[in-house]
């Protein structure tokens, strides 16, 4: 098990870097026509969705202890082996076509989103349940 979870983690870094290693906000013209110029966009919105998911799963991991460490790091590796298949399969119904590359990428966007907001509301239960208590003071100013 723990082959396949490095296996598909290579696999993800490879297709993210052939596919995304490139694009630019620039890259996505204002109003997409062709295949190509959808692909650009995607590959530019899924760099910045990436960019935010990885600073969510840091800000997470920062807060944790050793053993929810290690929790949200199985956590992340199953998620990422189930995104790519998932993915792969939704963009299996164009299968060899131009747009398949296209459906992978909205895929991808969504799929990262939705991360994004899974993490964030955890980290979010995490400083609800850890703020430092308030404490009234008596003010010990006199009014004048």
């Amino acid at each position: 098990m723990k082959i396949q979870i490095s296996q598909q983690f290579v696999t993800t870094c490879c297709f993210t870097f052939l596919f995304f290693n490139t694009a630019t906000a620039a890259d996505c013209p204002n109003d997409p026509i062709t295949t190509l110029d959808f692909r650009r966009c995607n590959e530019a919105e899924y760099q910045q969705v990436d960019i935010t998911l990885n600073h969510t799963y840091q800000d997470l991991k920062s807060k944790l202890d050793k053993e929810g460490i290690q929790k949200l790091v199985t956590a992340e590796k199953s998620w990422i082996a189930f995104r790519d298949t998932h993915c792969a399969f939704e963009s299996d119904t164009y299968r060899g076509g131009t747009l398949a590359p296209v459906i992978y990428g909205s895929c991808l966007i969504t799929l990262t989103r939705s991360r994004t907001k899974e993490l964030q509301a955890i980290l979010d239960t995490y400083y609800s349940q850890h703020e430092p208590e308030a404490t009234t003071e008596p003010d010990t100013t006199e009014s004048q």
